[in-house]
């Protein structure tokens, strides 16, 4: 197991769930891998600006990967988490999303 899940299982999944996420974190991203789904939500600039972020992004794909997607899980299939042949997919939908955060709080940080 990479990672146990502490957040909302795609059990307890709502529209009015997912409008609270909204709520606080502004964007949220439903990200679909298969038959499995997960939830996450943006990288924050104060997880950018701490440098918090920098030890998450690594030279190691399948690290950034999982850390990132760690960093980021509001819900959903933890099969995404849990498991390289869907946590991969995943991050790779995700990281332009990423790379465009990062970029505009950092702009000389690379992926």
């Amino acid at each position: 197991m990479l990672y146990k899940n502490s957040k909302i299982s795609m059990s307890e999944i709502t529209p009015q769930v997912i409008e609270k996420w909204k709520e606080r974190h502004t964007e949220v991203f439903q990200v679909n891998v298969d038959d499995k789904t997960g939830y996450f939500r943006n990288i924050t600039t104060a997880e950018i600006k701490s440098r918090r972020i920098t030890k998450v992004f690594c030279k190691d794909e399948q690290r950034t990967a999982v850390n990132t997607l760690k960093l980021t899980w509001l819900g959903g299939d933890e099969e995404i988490l849990n498991d390289l042949d869907y946590c991969i997919p995943a991050f790779n939908q995700l990281q332009p999303i990423f790379e465009k955060k990062v970029k505009a709080v950092l702009p000389s940080m690379r992926f």
